[in-house]
């Protein structure tokens, strides 16, 4: 149980049980107990100071066989397997979210076996994000902030996940045939609607970043 770093006097008593087991069980030699025992030894408190005050922030899962950006709540405590950047602006999301970004980390990132393994330093650190117009900003914010509903819409209300989703969105693209459950996906999550808003930041984010490169070269 993660509590966040709770009292001493809230945490002795969760360690009641272990007492009654020790009470019961052969003494055995064993290190010292550590001063905060109730804490897990890796519970990352820079991230989460990170996002603390965020009301959300971006997540990915670390190996996916799809590159997904979303948001969480800030309520959620992310755990290792997890890519979290602690920013809750949808403009990043976007950028994040586009064809740009994702060929970028697949080429940068690793593998393990056959799914594509984010590595922020070398996906996240090093890429280039654009230095876009505040209209071009809004325009990608505001794509970004309907993606995330719609995907967060399907799952819902009809208990689509990610991987599930996507799977039929590459077929789709792929023009592909479907299979009858893979048609009921489609159609449940509108992924019509999803492929148009993936073209559409696509389309926004190539159009800073055209932008931002035709400002370095005239400088």
């Amino acid at each position: 149980m993660d509590r966040g770093g709770p009292e001493r006097t809230s945490a002795a008593r969760l360690r009641t049980p272990a007492r009654h087991s020790e009470a019961r069980t052969p003494a055995q030699p064993r290190r010292p107990t550590p001063a905060l025992w109730w804490l897990f030894r890796r519970s990352n408190e820079q991230l989460r100071s990170a996002i603390k005050g965020l009301r959300r922030y971006i997540a990915t899962v670390e190996t996916a066989k799809h590159r997904v950006f979303q948001f969480l709540d800030a309520g959620i405590k992310p755990e290792h397997r997890l890519v979290i950047t602690a920013l809750d602006d949808a403009f990043v999301l976007g950028i994040l979210s586009s064809r740009i970004h994702v060929t970028y980390a697949l080429a940068t990132g690793g593998t393990l076996e056959d799914r594509p393994v984010y590595n922020k330093s070398r996906c996240f650190d090093t890429f280039p994000f654009p230095e876009a117009t505040e209209a071009r900003k809004a325009k990608i914010r505001a794509l970004a902030e309907a993606l995330d509903a719609h995907r967060k819409r399907a799952q819902a209300d009809h208990g689509l996940g990610l991987t599930t989703t996507y799977n039929v969105l590459e077929k789709v693209r792929a023009s592909l045939p479907l299979t009858e459950k893979e048609t009921l996906v489609r159609e449940r999550a509108l992924v019509s609607t999803l492929r148009q808003l993936h073209d559409q930041i696509d389309a926004a984010v190539a159009a800073a970043t055209a932008v931002c490169r035709r400002l370095v070269c005239t400088r």
